[in-house]
């Protein structure tokens, strides 16, 4: 389900999303008292992208934040979301599982496990340093032919990570359309558990 459509060019909040509870309470949440329509409706707009941000296998912030209330923190100051705004209050994580729960298929999840072992491979490469050694028997810590080897093979790895993408997409576009859940053929990659969205405050 999308959360954000354009209207006018302009990102606004999906009027369907008000059909579900959760997402509903952080719609009817963004306008306080005292505030006009329009700015209420730019409020749950921000709010309502701060549930793609955070859970969308499609941001990139899941990837980049491996620690639920760092991502959450980072993506609410770029989102410009003010202090009245609790990453933590429990409306929010609901709305959270919520979207995981229509947004996220075994695929996905995989998809996002394989981005994360890349991230976590980037930073190991970013630490490499080859005049680092042993402390007792003075050998180089990083092997360099080692560390050669292991970023040759990294083209490999890069392409099977975007064949895993185009098939995630490509299965999404199947399930939107019908073609998995609610009938058609089911198969591999369907109904994960739900990802763990607890956020500290």
């Amino acid at each position: 389900m999308e959360l954000i459509v354009l209207e006018n060019e302009m990102p606004v909040f999906n009027p369907e999303a008000r059909l579900i509870r959760e997402f509903a309470k952080v719609i009817a949440r963004s306008r306080p008292v005292g505030m006009s329509h329009e700015d209420g409706n730019k409020e749950a707009t921000k709010r309502l992208a701060f549930l793609f941000f955070m859970a969308d296998w499609k941001s990139r912030y899941v990837t980049e934040y491996q620690d639920n209330t760092e991502r959450a923190n980072k993506v609410k100051n770029d989102l410009g979301l003010g202090d009245q705004f609790d990453v933590s209050d429990d409306h929010v994580i609901e709305a959270l599982y919520k979207y995981s729960e229509l947004n996220t298929t075994e695929a996905a999840e995989t998809l996002i496990s394989a981005k994360n072992a890349m991230w976590k491979l980037r930073k190991y490469y970013d630490g490499v340093n080859f005049e680092d050694r042993d402390d007792k028997t003075g050998k180089l810590v990083h092997d360099p032919k080692l560390v050669q080897d292991s970023i040759a093979k990294l083209g490999g790895t890069v392409v099977g990570l975007e064949a895993l993408e185009k098939e995630v997409r490509k299965r999404e576009e199947q399930i939107s359309k019908g073609k998995i859940k609610g009938g058609g053929e089911s198969g591999y990659f369907e109904d994960p558990e739900p990802a763990d969205m607890k956020v500290s405050s």
